[in-house]
């Protein structure tokens, strides 16, 4: 399709959908935004705003905006007792942060004040965790009622007792193919595991106040704090290069003087992130006037975490069947514990800092010369965020010429003998607490490296701070069967940054300061636009322009050096933000209350799309090292189409009238260009063509169950600079998903929730169009199942 003529026939639009679920009442949707019937979520009466949005799986969203901010609110914290609404936008308004892009669950709170009666109510549920066949107990409470006649509170506290872990797989084949074979070869295989263990406790808050009618204020708090103990081990296999085969086909590689390495890890963390948020409304006449201020504090620190890394040299080998889906990793049979002697032992220590300050101000004028139901609505605001990332590592080497530490002593007793649901074990493990312990006890074991210490820290510790200052003004005007809801955004965004980089001259090294800076501004033009047809047929579209800015952690001058991996990791202080002009079009049809059907065309022109480069440099004391780095590439395009069909079964007749159906299916074609390879067109990065959503529903006034199937098709993850058949891509996937509720009686419920029932891995990613298999992780599923209480 012609880009232009899409243009001109299409205006940038929303969309919301209906859920098939108990419906509770809800508030009329604002008058601020044009929002189709089948994106507004309808509530579970006792259940939270994260259980209402899990029955959708229809809903596409990426941003989360609670009264008009975009939050990181865990939505279990939000009982359906605080919401006036919740709807999925499309496109945002110019209200709305211009980085609020790829779909937006913009949630209204309730004022606690308007309660007519006291709320309680409990959760106590249970999470069972497949691959450790363990079970971590979960529970949540919520209070609220009314302090008076013009006052309100409401509280809900969330704990969790959990572990959550994963196999992980990854294959590292040669850039260029052997001479010998004409194929690739493998020149690296890594097996980890890592299990963590959760205590998480999360308060989510809001204190209400009424004046008078059209004049209240509101204070909110959200606290959540998580301590974690994990350890990791890891298992690495290196075959070297082609000469250093003894045997070398196309499917398999044997090598008699290999090298294995067993890794382990412990680290302790301890986070916490408290929300303050003020604001209200106020109005004078014709004018509504909304504020809001917000602090947010958010820390993270690893007060210890160990690395030991055992070796054996001079090992037999091998790989098979690398042809296929799943190459089969060949030990030796002699892999005892004692064949292995540690080389490296490294302390690290970091600390982490978010604040994020907000001040936001809204008017909105109703009067003057304006019909019915319009008004125009202009406001301001400011945000800085800043980070501040401190990290510290100790590299120690064994002492030279001194008896060697084994394996044998400190095996952990941790196994995996199905590791990644393979049926083979990944075999003896290291426990990096006890050899840190031991080590303790005889520090003239160990030297500290320098040189390798300062480049693990100082090039990793780093500050960094983003301000934006925001502008809009916006109009609805309605005419007939007409409404227009459009205005502009302008944004300009600060950003500095300091670091520091560690200057290698052959045995000497010196640590220097760096800084960084950028700045950019643009503005944000959008409408949209609706049109009833007929009664049964509606019509939507919309244009906007959006940005997608970098993290702007990535922005700052940091480098991060595996010297084990020879791998480095850096910042891009010179990283622009993604730009977007959005086109969609949307035309719903719905005969009668059982049948909805919705169309959709979408085009976007995109402009300074970022990737993850990864070469290797050939100069300098790197020199052999893969750097990889965020950086720009060039324009792109993206178009497609999406189709959902919702049908409820009930005008078949009394034995079908629980029974219901969604789907969705969207199509999306995507166009770019990249550095590493000019003149080739390429898909947008995490882009999948194919995606498909859908449910079957059975639903009585005691019974809810619902099956899911959730499909993506390949999309690409990484650009080589080598050619298509280093080009990284996410495999397809397919999911299973099932949900179930019984009403027990008047005030419990019992309910089930189980994801990904085939065991599907989560992440399967494969090299160049031949596919040869890149990664795996292996976490099949968790089932989350308990009772929830309306006391």
């Amino acid at each position: 399709m012609n880009r232009h003529l899409f243009a001109a026939a299409s205006l940038p639009f929303l969309i919301l959908s209906r859920v098939f679920a108990q419906p509770v009442e809800t508030l009329k949707s604002d008058d601020q935004v044009i929002v189709q019937e089948k994106n507004r979520v309808d509530l579970v009466e006792d259940a939270n705003l994260d259980e209402a949005i899990n029955r959708r799986p229809d809903l596409d969203y990426s941003n989360v905006s609670i009264d008009q901010e975009n939050t990181d609110t865990k939505l279990t914290t939000i009982p359906s007792a605080a919401v006036m609404k919740a709807e999925v936008l499309k496109a945002a308004t110019p209200d709305l942060d211009a980085d609020t892009r790829g779909g937006i669950l913009k949630v209204i709170y309730k004022p606690s004040y308007v309660l007519e009666e006291r709320v309680l109510k409990a959760r106590l549920y249970n999470r069972y965790k497949w691959i450790y066949n363990t079970i971590g107990p979960m529970g949540d409470i919520t209070y609220a009622n009314r302090i008076g006649e013009n006052g309100g509170m409401r509280v809900t506290a969330e704990i969790h007792d959990i572990d959550r872990g994963s196999d992980s797989m990854n294959f590292d084949w040669s850039e260029q193919n052997a001479t010998s074979t004409s194929a690739p070869f493998l020149n690296r295989i890594d097996l980890k595991n890592s299990r963590r263990f959760y205590d998480t406790f999360r308060l989510n808050s809001s204190f209400d106040y009424r004046f008078s009618e059209g004049n209240d204020v509101y204070l909110r708090v959200n606290y959540d704090w998580n301590r974690i103990h994990a350890f990791s081990s890891a298992v690495q296999l290196r075959f070297g290069n082609e000469d250093d085969f003894d045997e070398l086909s196309p499917s398999e590689g044997a090598n008699s003087s290999g090298q294995i390495r067993r890794q382990g890890s412990r680290w302790d963390v301890e986070s916490d992130s408290l929300s303050l948020s003020l604001g209200g409304q106020t109005r004078f006449g014709d004018i509504e006037v909304e504020w809001r201020i917000q602090q947010n504090q958010e820390t993270e620190t690893d007060p210890i975490q160990e690395d030991v890394l055992y070796q054996r040299d001079d090992v037999a080998i091998g790989y098979r069947v690398a042809d296929t889906a799943f190459p089969e990793v060949v030990f030796p049979a002699d892999d005892g514990a004692n064949n292995y002697r540690l080389v490296s032992y490294d302390r690290l220590f970091k600390d982490e800092q978010f604040d994020t300050a907000i001040a936001g101000i809204d008017l909105k004028w109703a009067g003057g010369f304006l019909g019915e139901g319009d008004f125009f609505k202009f406001g301001f605001k400011t945000s800085a965020n800043d980070a501040s990332i401190l990290r510290r590592t100790d590299v120690h080497s064994i002492v030279p010429n001194s008896e060697d530490i084994l394996l044998g002593d400190f095996v952990s007793g941790h196994r995996r003998d199905d590791f990644i649901g393979r049926g083979f074990t990944s075999g003896v493990l290291p426990d990096a607490q006890a050899t840190g312990a031991a080590l303790d006890s005889r520090p003239n074991r160990l030297q500290r490296d320098d040189l390798l210490s300062a480049l693990r820290s100082e090039p990793g510790s780093f500050d960094v701070q983003e301000d934006i200052s925001a502008a809009y003004a916006m109009v609805n005007w309605q005419r007939g069967k007409l409404r227009l809801v459009g205005g502009i955004r302008y944004e300009d965004t600060q950003l500095s940054s300091n670091g520091n980089e560690v200057v290698v001259d052959g045995d000497m090294f010196e640590i220097r300061q760096r800084s960084g800076s950028n700045s950019y501004d643009q503005f944000f033009p959008g409408i949209h636009a609706q049109y009833g047809l007929s009664p049964t047929m509606t019509l939507f579209s919309s244009f906007t322009k959006t940005i997608k800015r970098p993290d702007f952690s990535d922005t700052a001058p940091f480098r991060v050096v595996s010297t084990d991996d020879r791998e480095i990791e850096e910042g891009n202080p010179d990283l622009q933000p993604t730009l977007f002009d959005n086109f969609d079009f949307a035309l719903d049809y719905k005969p009668n209350d059982n049948l909805l059907v919705s169309a959709e065309l979408f085009y976007r022109e995109v402009s300074d799309t970022i990737f993850s480069d990864l070469r290797t440099l050939d100069s300098g004391p790197f020199a052999g090292f893969r750097l990889e780095q965020l950086r720009n590439g060039d324009s792109a395009e993206q178009s497609g189409g999406k189709l959902l069909i919702q049908h409820s079964l009930k005008s078949l007749g009394p034995a079908f009238k629980p029974w219901s159906w969604s789907v969705v299916y969207t199509y999306t074609h995507s166009d770019a260009s990249y550095a590493q390879r000019p003149r080739e067109n390429l898909p947008i990065a995490e882009t999948p063509e194919s995606q498909l959503d859908g449910v079957i529903s059975y639903e009585t006034e005691r019974l809810f169950l619902q099956l899911g199937i959730d499909f993506q098709s390949d999309n690409l993850e990484r650009v080589s600079r080598v050619g298509l058949d280093k080009d990284v891509y996410v495999s397809n996937f397919l999911w299973l998903n099932f949900k179930g509720e019984v009403k027990l009686g008047n005030r419990v419920t019992a309910f089930i929730d189980w994801k990904n029932l085939l065991k599907e891995y989560e992440e399967e990613s494969h090299e160049g169009i031949v596919a040869r298999p890149f990664s795996y992780k292996h976490d099949p599923w968790a089932i989350l199942s308990g009772f929830r209480f309306n006391l």
